[in-house]
């Protein structure tokens, strides 16, 4: 989807949420983020540098 400019927003302060943010990430840098949440419950967000 090159292009778009879809944005989300996380409240990773929330109770119940797991995050994991790729240290090299820097303002204007494309990523992925992955959203899972599993059978506990717990919402997991991660979020990678697009390759």
């Amino acid at each position: 989807m090159a292009g778009d400019k879809n944005t989300d927003t996380f409240a990773l302060d929330d109770k119940d949420v797991i995050y994991s943010v790729d240290n090299a990430l820097a303002v204007g840098k494309r990523v992925t983020v992955i959203e899972q949440t599993g059978g506990d419950k717990v919402r997991r967000i991660t979020v990678r540098l697009e390759v």
